[in-house]
């Protein structure tokens, strides 16, 4: 027997129970574990991909070995497929760009575009195939080739994906020009059209009750028009022209963020005035939230289940749907010096962002959330301001590694490593945010690709699961307390 109670005074019996008690307090705080899945050797400068088919199997692009590709992984049993090998070899400088791989899954098919080469994917061999060649190279003499995509954005239309390209071009007056095209794919190559041209600009992609439409215009001169796309997505209709030339999402260079539809309608802002679009009128009311000056209309919107929405501009504000009117959310009982909202995201439940307190270059980072049951709360400090939301989840670095925020938890809980490995999840440098094509959420675990710091070809795909249940240990702490009351001890 581990413990003898009777043998024991009643002071040492105390004692026992109090380590247990640390040790349950401990094993609480302990609460998610990493660990090595597999590693992977790539040519240095290639970046990798992962994203989630269904609850056992993941999509990995990797260079493994000498076959670089499209894998099929086995979530259980860390085993790997090549669905399909990408030939020619990408160029291994600037692969993919600032974001790597780009995934967008529809229904059971993943469309997944690697330096500008469009494949499409249900994760099967035979149902593996290349769409389309979207990709530019640049280089050559004195420079380093590399490759990058010309498609800008993509977004779901029914069954099919929508894609806005860049496309470049020369005019009879010796002036060099980007204009956008806009493409529709059903996953095959027969099935990928073009069904619009020469747009001057386009901007968020956004869906209404099964009708998409996007931001754009002609011509640089014309005022930003809303555009839908029709007739099962083989034309496109103006929908109208606002009063603005510029500003807004139109000035974002990706702009997924500059956008939140929420129920029949869409938010966004346009020079200094928040739009509402629904039912295909736009409404436009001037609010503090929006930036006047053209560039700083860089807002980033999110949504919250049970609290409403929130735009973040050097602040956060919730916003009144029916009145579009915006009150900022007071910070000054988490903190009482100069601070300014450094990055955001939203959860299932929460909205969680990073408030940078202090001057450039001796800042510290606070890692805040909130929701319409708690309110405003501040969660921990962070090493730094990146951070990667999961479902309901949220990965944030710390001073001595990386930890995990969840509402239901008390506050930030470490993961701990079972290794000697150091996690190092790649920063995405557009938006000083983690890198949401190299991390899954599936079930209790999390599963993310991990460089290692000593520059060798290395990457891991390195798990982080929460402990099983923990051992039962108030029986124990009862039996020995109940000893130590016996009478004649």
């Amino acid at each position: 027997m581990l413990f003898n109670c009777r043998s024991w005074s009643g002071h040492r019996q105390i004692v026992i129970a109090l380590l247990i008690l640390s040790a349950f307090e401990s094993a609480l705080a302990q609460n998610y574990a990493a660990r090595t899945r597999q590693e992977i050797t790539v040519d240095d400068g290639e970046q990798l991909g992962l994203h989630q088919l269904n609850a056992n199997t993941a999509l990995l692009v990797s260079g493994v070995g000498s076959s670089f590709g499209i894998y099929r992984y086995n979530l259980a049993n860390d085993r790997r497929e090549l669905l399909k090998a990408i030939v020619p070899r990408p160029l291994p400088e600037h692969l993919f760009g600032p974001d790597g791989p780009a995934f967008h899954t529809i229904d059971k098919l993943t469309f997944i575009d690697i330096g500008g080469r469009l494949y499409s994917t249900d994760g099967t061999v035979e149902n593996t195939q290349f769409i389309r060649d979207f990709g530019v190279q640049f280089g050559g003499g004195n420079l380093a080739p590399f490759e990058e995509s010309k498609i800008r954005r993509a977004h779901r239309t029914g069954k099919q994906l929508l894609l806005s390209t860049n496309t470049s071009r020369v005019t009879d007056t010796g002036r060099f020009e980007v204009l956008k095209d806009l493409f529709i794919s059903d996953g095959s190559p027969a099935g990928t059209q073009k069904i619009g041209s020469d747009f001057a600009r386009v901007s968020v992609m956004f869906s209404i009750n099964n009708e998409t439409f996007f931001l754009g215009k002609k011509s640089e001169t014309d005022n930003i028009q809303i555009w839908q796309v029709i007739e099962n997505g083989t034309r496109l209709s103006k929908v109208l022209t606002t009063t603005l030339a510029e500003g807004g999402p139109i000035s974002l260079s990706l702009g997924r963020r500059g956008l939140v539809v929420s129920g029949d309608t869409a938010y966004f802002c346009l020079g200094n005035q928040l739009a509402s679009f629904s039912n295909k009128r736009l409404n436009l009311t001037p609010t503090v939230v929006c930036g006047i000056e053209e560039g700083s209309g860089q807002h980033s919107f999110f949504e919250v289940n049970s609290s409403g929405v929130f735009i973040e501009q050097e602040g956060i504000f919730k916003l009144n749907t029916q009145t579009l009117e915006a009150s900022i959310i007071d910070i000054s009982s988490v903190s009482n010096q100069p601070a300014s909202i450094d990055i955001g995201c939203s959860t299932d439940d929460s909205l969680i962002f990073v408030l940078a307190e202090g001057d450039i270059g001796n800042q510290r980072f606070s890692l805040l959330s909130y929701n319409a049951t708690s309110g405003l709360q501040h969660t921990g400090i962070v090493y730094r301001s990146g951070i990667v939301c999961l479902n309901d989840r949220v990965i944030v670095p710390t001073e001595n590694g990386f930890s995990i925020y969840k509402s239901d938890l008390n506050g930030l809980q470490p993961i701990r490593r079972t290794s000697n490995q150091l996690l190092d999840f790649t920063l995405n440098n557009e938006f000083n945010q983690f890198d949401d094509h190299t991390s899954i959420s599936v079930g209790d675990k999390i599963y993310s690709l991990s460089r290692t710091y000593d520059n060798s070809p290395i990457t891991r795909i390195v798990e982080i699961s929460e402990r099983g249940p923990l051992p039962n240990m108030a029986p124990i702490i009862s039996e020995l307390l109940l000893e130590r009351e016996k009478p004649g001890r």
